[in-house]
């Protein structure tokens, strides 16, 4: 049972850090000044969510650089 409990907790934060990163910053991690369409956006949302942890740290300008 707290297998599951941490792994919703997991995905809930995954959502959220997803979501926020595909519409505000995708545009900027991506490339920049790139035109993200809606629709790529949205797609960008599913792996962000199982990735949040490196994304986040990508993003906040922790993350390795390739």
């Amino acid at each position: 049972m707290f297998f599951f409990q941490c792994l919703g907790l997991y995905l809930a934060i995954g959502l959220c850090v997803g979501a926020a990163f595909a519409f505000f910053g995708a545009g900027r991690a991506v490339a920049p000044r790139a035109d993200i369409s809606a629709p790529a956006r949205v797609l960008l949302i599913p792996g962000a969510m199982v990735l949040w942890p490196l994304v986040l740290a990508r993003w906040l300008g922790g993350g390795p650089r390739p």
